[in-house]
């Protein structure tokens, strides 16, 4: 379980400074989500105590709450806005 925590912790560190430049590398950071989450999947079963959990359950969120950050950054919502209000009735 420690060995999958220092992956995830090391996965959420090197992207928590970091800004998407564009949506092709967004993308990129989308695939190592999804590999974040399968080793905190497969870590499960190791956990032992509530700390534990807590730890691992702590990390992931992180990691996951700053790739939403990154793609709501990236959606035009304002565009959307505009679209809304155009559309007629």
């Amino acid at each position: 379980m420690q060995a999958s925590l220092e992956r995830i912790r090391t996965a959420r560190e090197a992207i928590w400074l970091e800004e998407p430049a564009d949506i092709a590398r967004l993308r990129t950071k989308m695939t190592d989500t999804a590999d974040v989450v399968r080793r905190a999947k497969a870590a499960l079963p190791e956990v032992k105590t509530l700390e534990e959990f807590v730890a691992l359950a702590g990390e992931l969120s992180l990691y996951i709450g700053r790739m939403d950050y990154w793609v709501d950054l990236l959606i035009p919502w304002a565009k959307f806005g505009e679209v809304y209000e155009q559309k007629p009735g």
